[in-house]
C-alpha cells in the first residue's frame, strides 16, 4: 500500500519544495514562517537582532552606520532634531531639550558670550558684536526708555536710563509717550479733564536699502512725530529700521484727523514694514493720571484674566507675547495692589506696564501692523476697553460684555467691530 506525502510548502509563495531548501525564519509582525531561498532573498534583515521584515519600511535604515534596525534595537540610539538621522546615545548633544549629531551641533550651535550655555545660532541676539542668548537679553538687557539702545543693566541709569540720556534728561518726565524736549499735545478744545492721552510707538523696518531718509523719515512731520532707534527691530533679515513716536493725542482728536496717522500706514508703498518683520510691534502710552486706581484695575484685568482673548486681539504668536509682552506669570498677580502704587515692581516685558516712564501706562500687546483696518482695531480695542472698564462692575468684567458694548457702539468702533467679525467673535 502506497503512502502519500505531502510535500511542505513556503509560507510565502506556496511553492511545493524539499524541506532542505525551506528555511524556518523569525519574521516582524508573522511570527516564524517556513520560507524557500528565492523568498528569503525578498525580505530584510535586522542588523542588530536578525529579526526578519518583509518591506524595508518595516525597519529603520540607519545611514550613518549603513544598517537597518527594528523598533526593539533602536535603543541606545537617539534621533537628531536637525538632520532626523538616529546616533548613538554617546553621540548626541541635548541643546533646549532636543538632540543633536555632532555634525549638526557643529552647524547649528553656539555659545552664548555671556553664560556660555549652547543655544540654536538663529536665536542668538546680538548685542555689541557679542551674540547672547535669549535668557541673558531677558535678565541682564534693558532698552533705555528714552532712546531705546540696549544696555547693560548693570550699566543703566535712574529709572531705565542710558548713561547719555541721563545726563541729557536727568529732570524731564515725559508726557504720555517716550521722553522728549518738545511734545506738543493734541486734543479737542471740548474734552474735559484729566484728559486721556496716547502716545503711540510704531516699529518698522525694510528688507531692503531704499533711500530711507527721503522715503521713509522726510515723510513724517515732525510736528506730529519723532524718530528712534529700536533694538527690538533688527531681526529676521530688516536692513534699516526705525520706531515711529507719535506725540500725546486724545482718542477724539484722532478720530477726527485720521490721516495724521493713515498717511503714515501709506508708506508700506514705499517698502516700510512692520507685520511682516515678526519681531516689530505697536506700543500704546496712556496718560498714568486719567486713571483712578478702581478703573486701572479693571482695565488690568479684561488684559489679564482671559489670556485667550486678549492672545487673539495682539495677533502676536506665543513665543513673541512671552518675549515683549507676556499676559501670564507674576504680571497676574496682585492687581489690585499694582493699580494702587501704579507700578509693577521692576517689570517691563509684560501687557500692561506701569514702570516705564514717569506718567504713562504702556500697552506692549500688539504686533506691529501698517494695515490701517488692524492699526486702528487696535486704538479701538483700548478706547472701547476703557469705557467699559469705566462704568462696568468688577463682577460684569466678562468679553460677553465687552462684546455686547462693542456691538452697541460699532459704528463708532467700526475697525474693532469688522476685525471681530471675520474672527467669528461678533455677528
Amino acid at each position: 500500500m502506497s503512502i502519500d506525502v505531502k510535500q511542505p510548502e513556503c509560507d510565502n509563495c506556496s511553492q511545493s519544495v524539499l524541506f532542505s531548501t525551506l528555511e524556518i525564519t523569525d519574521v516582524l509582525n508573522h511570527g516564524y514562517l517556513s520560507l524557500c531561498d528565492d523568498c528569503l532573498d525578498g525580505y530584510v534583515s535586522c542588523d542588530g537582532c536578525g529579526i526578519y521584515a518583509k518591506y524595508e519600511s518595516d525597519l529603520i535604515y540607519l545611514e550613518v552606520y549603513c544598517k537597518y534596525l527594528c523598533d526593539d534595537c533602536l535603543s541606545g540610539y537617539t534621533k537628531c532634531y536637525n538632520c532626523d538621522e538616529y546616533i548613538y546615545d554617546e553621540d548626541v548633544s541635548e541643546v533646549e531639550h532636543n538632540y543633536y549629531c555632532k555634525c549638526c551641533f557643529d552647524d547649528v550651535i553656539e555659545q552664548c558670550n555671556w553664560c556660555n550655555e549652547n543655544m540654536l545660532i538663529e536665536s542668538g541676539i546680538n548685542f555689541y558684536n557679542e551674540t547672547i542668548c535669549e535668557s541673558c537679553n531677558d535678565n541682564y538687557v534693558v532698552c533705555c526708555v528714552n532712546c531705546g539702545d540696549r544696555v547693560h543693566i548693570d550699566d543703566g541709569y535712574g529709572d531705565g536710563y542710558c548713561e547719555r540720556c541721563f545726563d541729557e534728561e536727568e529732570d524731564v518726565q515725559c508726557g504720555s509717550t517716550r521722553c522728549s524736549t518738545s511734545l506738543n499735545y493734541y486734543r479737542l478744545d471740548d474734552e474735559p479733564t484729566p484728559r486721556m492721552y496716547y502716545g503711540i510707538e510704531l516699529e518698522t523696518g525694510t528688507f531692503d536699502y531704499i533711500n530711507f531718509e527721503n522715503d521713509i523719515i522726510n515723510e513724517l512731520p515732525t510736528e506730529y512725530f519723532d524718530r528712534h532707534e529700536d533694538c527690538s527691530i533688527f531681526d529676521n533679515g530688516v536692513k534699516q529700521g526705525i520706531e515711529i513716536v507719535g506725540h500725546p493725542m486724545t482718542y477724539k482728536w484722532m478720530k477726527a484727523n485720521p490721516d495724521i496717522w493713515n498717511n503714515v500706514l501709506k508708506l508700506r508703498k514705499k517698502g516700510l514694514r512692520s507685520y511682516k518683520t515678526k519681531t516689530c510691534g505697536i506700543h500704546i502710552h496712556l496718560s498714568k493720571k486719567a486713571f483712578d486706581e478702581h478703573h486701572l484695575y479693571k482695565f488690568m484685568k479684561m488684559i489679564y484674566g482671559f489670556p485667550s482673548f486678549t492672545r487673539l486681539i495682539s495677533q502676536r504668536n506665543d513665543n513673541n507675547l512671552r518675549r515683549w509682552a507676556t499676559i501670564n506669570g507674576d504680571c497676574t498677580k496682585n492687581l489690585k495692589q499694582k493699580a494702587k502704587d501704579k507700578c509693577n515692581n521692576g517689570m517691563r516685558n509684560i501687557a500692561v506696564n506701569l514702570d516705564g516712564s514717569y506718567n504713562t501706562v504702556e500697552i506692549r500687546l500688539f504686533r506691529g501692523t501698517l494695515n490701517e483696518m488692524a492699526f486702528w482695531k487696535n486704538i479701538e480695542y483700548i478706547q472701547a476697553l476703557l469705557e467699559f472698564t469705566a462704568n462696568a462692575k468688577v463682577k460684569e468684567l466678562s468679553i460677553k460684555n465687552y462684546l455686547s458694548y462693542i456691538y452697541v457702539k460699532k459704528h463708532e468702533f467700526c475697525n474693532l467691530y469688522n476685525w471681530l467679525k471675520k474672527k467669528g467673535k461678533l455677528e
